[in-house]
């Protein structure tokens, strides 16, 4: 019975290295990784085998340990490849398993050196920063100009959001500068889910060649993809309060990129900004318990209508008190 237990705790034990193993090995980074730790697992098995060697107790107990070193041998691996890709990034050398270039560096995007882009270094060296002394996971807004006024902390608060959200919102981001963008302001956080909300700043390129767009669009959801497997995208669509042709196109066409990237298309053109309604919603799901204890993920489709749709609110009551100061103010001239 003894030796049932024993084999039944480094079964458990085992089961959880490989699941460890090939997260790390997706990662592409040391970070989040701990070598002394898995050191110290090492030293653990090889004394365990160390004494069933004295003991002479050679049977399926030992054959548990010698396969759980074998494996944890292999994070070891893992963790120095790992580091090595972490170096050959800070050198600027950023390659993949097969030689070729998956992404562009912090000290390439500084120095400018060969690459073709607007992207503001000052915003992009401040995420840089910030990934620093994160956890990371968690949410992220990879939007443009405007986006980056989304309060995300405090509307976090606000709808009870229970994950991390990271606003990676640059200045006049288009979709051919995306990739770069991803690369360097938000692969390190490992996100667990990402809103794209990019087109805007894209109307010209749509409208001389929307091949190009929609293919620069796949490229951007593969790349991602590619990095992060598990991670949830939602595209979110272009804010069309005018009802412009061209952007109501462009939507069509990223609502078709959507379902054939298997992404979550958020269309929040039709949604007002309606916070308390939003709030009794989250506090009556909550409450009910059809959430948190079933452990169950939030639509990124919601989480879209929380964050960006209070962007819209706050465009619009800028603009209705604009219209109303100007009939005001003829009012008063007349």
């Amino acid at each position: 019975m003894i030796s049932i237990c024993e084999t039944m705790m480094l079964i458990c034990f085992g089961l959880s290295w490989p699941m460890n193993l090939t997260k790390a090995y997706k990662a592409r980074t040391t970070r989040g990784s701990s070598l002394p730790f898995i050191l110290l697992i090492t030293l653990g098995y090889l004394c365990g085998i160390t004494a069933k060697l004295l003991t002479g107790k050679i049977n399926y107990v030992f054959v548990a340990y010698i396969i759980n070193l074998l494996i944890v041998l292999l994070n070891i691996a893992v963790y120095f490849r790992n580091l090595a890709i972490d170096k050959r990034t800070a050198s600027g050398n950023f390659d993949n398993d097969a030689g070729e270039p998956v992404g562009i560096t912090l000290k390439t995007i500084s120095s400018g050196e060969g690459i073709k882009m607007s992207l503001d270094r000052n915003e992009i060296n401040q995420y840089h920063t910030l990934n620093e002394i994160t956890t990371g996971n968690g949410i992220v807004i990879f939007g443009g100009t405007d986006d980056r006024a989304i309060p995300a902390n405090e509307l976090k608060q606000a709808f009870g959001i229970e994950e991390a959200i990271f606003n990676r919102s640059l200045t006049g981001l288009k979709i051919c500068d995306a990739k770069v963008a991803f690369d360097v302001c938000i692969s390190e956080l490992i996100p667990e889910s990402i809103l794209i909300h990019i087109g805007a700043e894209d109307l010209d390129t749509f409208t001389e060649n929307t091949a190009v767009f929609d293919s620069e669009y796949a490229s951007l959801i593969f790349h991602i993809r590619d990095y992060a497997p598990k991670c949830r995208i939602g595209i979110v669509t272009v804010d069309n309060p005018h009802e412009n042709e061209t952007i109501r196109t462009m939507n069509e066409h990223l609502s078709c990129i959507a379902r054939s990237g298997k992404c979550d298309y958020c269309d929040i053109n039709n949604m007002m900004w309606a916070p308390a309604e939003q709030q009794r919603l989250n506090s009556f799901i909550i409450n009910t318990g059809f959430e948190s204890p079933l452990n169950i993920k939030r639509p990124l489709f919601s989480i879209a209508r929380m964050l960006f749709r209070y962007q819209r609110g706050s465009n619009i009551s800028v603009a209705v008190q604009t219209s109303s100061e100007s009939k005001e103010y003829h009012n008063i001239t007349a």
